[in-house]
């Protein structure tokens, strides 16, 4: 489940990479489309992009709040070689969430 009602307070940790993707995507659509769409196009597109990124860092700086010990989101694993096992992922802690 993308969103959790816990005991003590909503969990949007699994929406951590869209922090990264929702600007990255703002600007894949803004390379390959605002040349035809115009800079009304490009201008909205980013403004969007900045803004939802802004609500989920505050979606993120709520779970924090309600559950102080952070947490991990793992994207995906990079390397698994014997007891070596290095994932991609974003840590949700007070600086993170700072920083954001």
């Amino acid at each position: 489940m993308l969103f959790q009602e816990a005991a003590s307070g909503p969990d949007f940790f699994a929406l951590a990479p869209w922090v990264v993707f929702i600007p990255a995507i703002g600007l894949i659509l803004n390379t390959i489309l605002g040349r035809w769409q115009g800079e009304r196009f490009s201008a909205t597109v980013a403004c969007l992009a900045s803004g939802l990124a802004f609500v989920v860092s505050v979606l993120l700086f709520l779970s924090l709040q309600a559950h102080p010990e952070g947490a991990t989101v793992v994207l995906l694993d990079w390397i698994a070689i014997g007891s070596l096992d290095l994932q991609w992922a974003f840590r949700i802690d007070s600086l993170s969430v700072t920083m954001m």
